[in-house]
């Protein structure tokens, strides 16, 4: 029979898997429902700068820590509501952004 711990303590299957942080941060609603998308495509999700769900709550804190205030939804991934927002979480994680490398690399005819 498995064992369920949590910081080293037994717990119940249901406790195990039940994630009280992201309730706390999130309704529980489809990103879709918060924030509609556009027809650009905007808001979106990125699987590049996701955190494992039970860290939605740590990483929302520490971007709004650096800045750049962002959601998470229930699997990890940050919502991302413009270019420009994605620029600035990038940066601030320290991590390259290779849409604006593309973008400001090409050469104009």
């Amino acid at each position: 029979m498995a064992k369920y711990l949590i910081n080293g303590k037994e717990v119940t299957q249901e406790e195990f898997l039940r994630d009280n942080k992201l309730d706390e941060l999130l309704s529980g609603e489809p990103v879709q429902t918060l924030l509609g998308q556009s027809s650009k495509g905007w808001p979106r999700v990125s699987d590049s700068l996701a955190v494992h769900p039970r860290q939605a709550k740590e990483a929302f804190e520490q971007a709004r820590a650096l800045g750049v205030p962002t959601e998470f939804n229930r699997k990890g991934q940050p919502i991302i509501t413009d270019p420009g927002h994605q620029k600035k979480l990038a940066r601030a994680l320290g991590v390259v952004d290779l849409t604006e490398r593309n973008n400001t690399s090409r050469v104009e005819d």
